[in-house]
């Protein structure tokens, strides 16, 4: 696919290289962030792989987020496992300690809850890339809707447990994650 080669000034998705040439219309990944905390540019994507074994098969999805600095030189890559049957990822966000990721996925169809994944990298840069140790992986039984965004995700310094909001239709969900349990601290009405 290729390096980033420039930012939709709206939308702030990447156009590659090899999107360019006029074989191709201009297209540019919606899932671009800046990592304010350490002025980084991020780019992820699914990955799903197929696997066949003796008397089945079946898939495995992965999502994997790639750092690169402002030469648009790759300096870190790392994936994260989605859980099984997690097939759809509606958001994702770098959290505020410039190491840990969070992943809101879901499966398929209408109605189902959606899933917290918040993993954090290996420590340092491995632009070959490495799995992503995965610190919380949880079931949001409030959010059924496959389009949440995920506003922001933060670490509270003085015991580490997470707080983040979440966008879902008309609502927006403060939530708590203490214990690896996460608690509804409040809902707001649109």
């Amino acid at each position: 696919a290729g390096q980033p080669y420039q930012i939709d000034p709206l939308s702030l998705g990447t156009q590659k290289l090899s999107d360019l040439g006029g074989q191709c219309e201009d297209r540019f990944d919606p899932w671009v962030r800046i990592n304010a905390q350490n002025h980084r540019l991020l780019n992820a994507k699914l990955k799903r792989r197929a696997f066949v074994f003796l008397g089945g098969g079946g898939s495995t999805s992965e999502f994997e987020i790639e750092e690169f600095d402002a030469q648009f030189k790759r300096i870190s890559r790392c994936t994260i496992p989605l859980v099984d049957g997690m097939s759809q990822v509606s958001d994702w966000m770098p959290c505020t300690d410039k190491t840990s990721f969070a992943v809101l996925c879901g499966k398929l169809g209408a109605n189902k809850n959606q899933h917290l994944l918040v993993a954090t990298k290996e420590q340092g840069d491995t632009p070959t890339g490495a799995p992503a140790k995965v610190i919380y992986s949880l079931e949001l039984p409030f959010i059924h809707d496959s389009s949440a965004s995920i506003i922001d995700c933060n670490f509270l310094q003085h015991n580490n447990n997470l707080h983040m909001r979440i966008k879902s239709q008309n609502e927006i969900y403060s939530i708590l994650v203490d214990n690896k349990t996460p608690q509804l601290i409040e809902s707001k009405h649109l």
